[in-house]
């Protein structure tokens, strides 16, 4: 977080990659935020998502988190195509 607030994107991307990568049996509450702050970090760092998760991303957390990727794509989809009202239909369900 602090990388990200000196926007340090490289060093806080790595950083985030090594938590959404980390071993787990069950997906957990913390996974799933730095999940997130990876795809808007990577977002920021290379203007666009990776295509997919970490190729060393457990299972757990693979079958899990396809599916926060998803809604991100759709939201990068919305931001960068220029379609203003389906940015802001995602806002209010993110709200």
């Amino acid at each position: 977080m602090i990388c990200i607030g000196q926007q340090h994107f490289r060093k806080a991307l790595e950083l985030l990659h090594n938590v959404v990568t980390a071993p787990m049996s069950t997906l957990n509450f913390i996974s799933v935020e730095t999940y997130k702050k990876y795809l808007l970090v990577s977002l920021i760092n290379h203007g666009q998502f990776s295509s997919s998760l970490p190729k060393c991303t457990s299972s757990a957390a693979w079958r899990n988190l396809k599916s926060f990727y998803q809604g991100a794509t759709t939201c990068s989809e919305a931001i960068f195509g220029s379609k203003a009202q389906l940015v802001e239909i995602l806002l209010l369900k993110i709200m």
